[in-house]
């Protein structure tokens, strides 16, 4: 899907000690961060989060263009 800040793929967890579970990718344009440091906060918050309500985020990483949030799959309405 397509968001105000980026977009989200579904994407698969690989690896040999992986459970092969579904994952939501979102891509996060650098140019599109206005405040780094209250952007890169939250993500630390969501990041010690682990509550039923809220989404639980697993990894983050960045190339030259883009932030790459794996968070857990919420499908359904």
């Amino acid at each position: 899907g397509v968001g105000a800040f980026g977009t989200v793929i579904r994407g698969r967890v690989k690896g040999q000690t992986s459970d092969g579970a579904w994952r939501a990718i979102k891509k996060i344009p650098k140019k599109k961060v206005t405040d780094k440091v209250e952007f890169l906060t939250e993500i630390e918050l969501l990041r010690r989060l682990d509550h039923p309500n809220i989404i639980k985020l697993y990894e983050t990483f960045e190339d030259d263009r883009n932030i790459y949030m794996v968070t857990e799959l919420c499908s359904g309405g």
